[in-house]
């Protein structure tokens, strides 16, 4: 067809000095050539829509096999250079039995070249056929439902010890801050009993409040609280499943420092916080029942309200 003019007629008549078209060297010339003579087909008002249609046929075909040979000349070159790099490496016990001929033989590495070089020229059955004929191996593994449930149970462990260091450390915080505050009016006093002040010495007593700081005793006093409820939701979940604390934390190995220290600055005039124990043990409960795929550590303020 690149030889020859369509009449308007449908029918072809030789090309005035028809010769061998200038630059159609390559299959990706042909199709080149032959996209514009469908596009002058199906441009023609004239022609007859039988003969069109029989005539885009033909062309389509045509033009489907120039296709299949240039990703050919692709692949050849792609499997050409994998090729060229096994001489160059060291053989391998396995490559001894290779028959490069079936794609079934490529090693790892040869394969991934070529896959590769599949999709930089987009040439999709060549990944096809790349990844239907990789070989299959067989896995001997530990049982599912074992190894499933021990990450999830890791998953449950690592969440919460997560949140109980968060707000141990906010507990620890707070008490600091109140020790210091204290310490502090301690030393206003003080100052004023020296200097002998009597206006200074009434003055102390009465913002005595505010210089403890109000705002850092209801912290911690809200902390203690998620503190405990945290522990109270752990001991909860424990005696459902019928383990012990130190059971549960085994994996972790020891409680974090900041937990144990944390116990000992609580506020225990307080009662453990109703919204955070019912908050991680449904956290812990949905956790170890697969109810969420990856465990994310929880925020506290998701179960405190505001910082």
């Amino acid at each position: 067809m690149s030889h020859q003019r369509l009449t308007d007629d449908g029918r072809d008549r030789a090309h005035p000095g028809a010769g061998h078209p200038p630059g159609v060297q390559t299959p990706a010339d042909v199709r080149r050539l032959l996209a514009d003579q469908i596009w002058r087909l199906t441009a023609n008002p004239d022609l007859d829509p039988l003969r069109k249609a029989g005539q885009l046929a033909l062309l389509a075909r045509v033009v489907l096999r120039a296709m299949e040979i240039e990703s050919l000349n692709g692949r050849v070159q792609a499997i050409e250079t994998v090729l060229r790099r096994r001489k160059e490496r060291p053989a391998r016990k396995s490559d001894g039995a290779m028959k490069t001929q079936h794609y079934d033989q490529f090693t790892p590495e040869e394969r991934v070249d070529l896959l590769l070089a599949a999709l930089a020229r987009e040439d999709i059955d060549e990944v096809d056929r790349l990844n239907q004929r990789c070989p299959w191996v067989r896995r001997v593994a530990a049982d599912p439902a074992y190894t499933d449930l021990l990450d999830r149970m890791w998953d449950a462990v690592a969440a919460v010890l997560s949140m109980w260091c968060d707000v141990s450390h906010r507990v620890i915080q707070t008490r600091l801050t109140i020790a210091l505050l204290n310490r502090r009016a301690l030393c206003e006093v003080l100052e004023a009993t020296i200097a002998g002040s009597t206006k200074r010495r009434k003055i102390v007593p009465q913002d005595r409040t505010s210089l403890l700081g109000a705002e850092a005793q209801a912290q911690w006093t809200k902390w203690s609280a998620v503190w405990q409820g945290i522990e109270a939701a752990i001991t909860r979940f424990c005696a459902d499943r019928d383990l012990t604390t130190e059971q549960l934390f085994a994996m972790a190995q020891r409680l974090p420092f900041a937990i144990e220290e944390a116990r000992k600055s609580l506020n225990v005039d307080v009662p453990a916080d109703p919204e955070a124990e019912a908050s991680v043990y449904q956290a812990l409960c949905d956790t170890v029942a697969g109810q969420h795929a990856r465990s994310e550590p929880q925020n506290p303020r998701s179960v405190t309200g505001k910082a």
